[in-house]
């Protein structure tokens, strides 16, 4: 325990990088993200001694607040910024729309969801309603044609 509260600052520290760099390579969210600055914040104020190095407790209290404010100050624009879609002339333009994207593992029957994979991400999907198949193999290749929430609605390619 020694150890620990004689090194807490490199403790959060790293805990905060650990915590944004998990965020980024698994589920990308806000929620880890900001629990990261969070704790980078008080392995800065820690090391800095304005929060006791031994006072674990407090580095608690200290972690919790910094989150929970830097929560209410970024959630909303980081958001709007990570859904943001760009618009032009009024017609708004969506990357997905017209890529690529391959079949999960189980295929897609159509009027069931499905998976496929885009960009890296496994997405839920459907086949369109005028799909000239039923069914697509896994790992076929099709094209994204709209989004809607999470579910792509895809077509053979």
């Amino acid at each position: 325990m020694e150890t620990l509260l004689s090194h807490s600052a490199y403790f959060w520290l790293g805990l905060g990088a650990f915590l944004i760099v998990f965020e980024a390579i698994t589920t990308p969210g806000l929620g880890l993200f900001l629990a990261g600055i969070g704790a980078l914040c008080t392995g800065l104020l820690v090391k800095a001694g304005v929060v006791d190095e031994g006072a674990l407790g407090a580095q608690v209290a200290w972690f919790l607040g910094l989150t929970s404010f830097w929560a209410a100050v970024l959630w909303k624009p980081l958001l709007k910024f990570r859904m943001q879609s760009r618009h032009k002339d009024g017609i708004e333009l969506n990357n997905m729309v017209g890529g690529t994207a391959t079949v999960g593992e189980h295929g897609l029957e159509r009027g069931r969801i499905g998976q496929v994979a885009w960009s890296g991400t496994l997405m839920n999907a459907e086949l369109e309603a005028s799909a000239p198949v039923e069914t697509l193999p896994a790992g076929a290749l099709v094209a994204i044609k709209s989004v809607s929430g999470t579910t792509l609605t895809v077509i053979p390619k």
